[in-house]
């Protein structure tokens, strides 16, 4: 006990342990923000804009944050399909429906944004972001008629930085 008096008794002592708590927790800074990655991507169709959207890699979270979708075509009833955000083949955030919607009302609706621990992460994986440059958004589904109605519109992803 009398050494810890005197340790915190002397300034010199007390600068030197703040001085070591100054510096782990300045190393732990640099390793977040060395760990954190932020992108940006966006992409057009002939009738179908996706508006910027971005995607957060963090040290704890990934936050994917699904833009606006805008959409100028005709406002068709669609019976069932999948709507969504996928890269390659693989689904990141879809909508799959099996009942009678209209088009506008999917798009402006629902959203697609989600956010995941970085350390179970199975929408954003490291396999998936390695791959980011195949991002795209698709509507694949059936009309009211029964012909099919397919979108697919490729999603320019670029790195905004740490």
């Amino acid at each position: 006990m009398k050494i810890v008096k005197k340790i915190f008794c002397s300034y010199k002592s007390i600068i030197v342990l703040l001085s070591i708590l100054v510096i782990i927790l300045l190393a732990f800074n640099l390793y977040i923000v060395k760990t954190t990655k932020i992108y940006s991507f966006s992409g057009t169709h002939e009738k179908l804009a996706i508006l910027p959207g971005t995607i957060y890699i963090g040290y704890n979270i990934n936050r994917f944050q699904a833009p606006q979708i805008v959409y100028n075509g005709e406002n068709i009833t669609l019976k069932s399909g999948v709507v969504g955000y996928y890269i390659e083949s693989e689904p990141i955030s879809i909508f799959e429906f099996n009942t009678e919607l209209k088009l506008k009302d999917i798009l402006n609706s629902h959203d697609f944004s989600f956010t995941e621990m970085h350390r179970n992460a199975q929408k954003l994986s490291k396999s998936k972001l390695d791959r980011l440059e195949n991002l795209m958004f698709s509507i694949s589904a059936e009309k009211k008629d029964g012909e099919d109605f397919v979108v697919e519109v490729p999603l320019k992803a670029e790195f905004l930085g740490k």
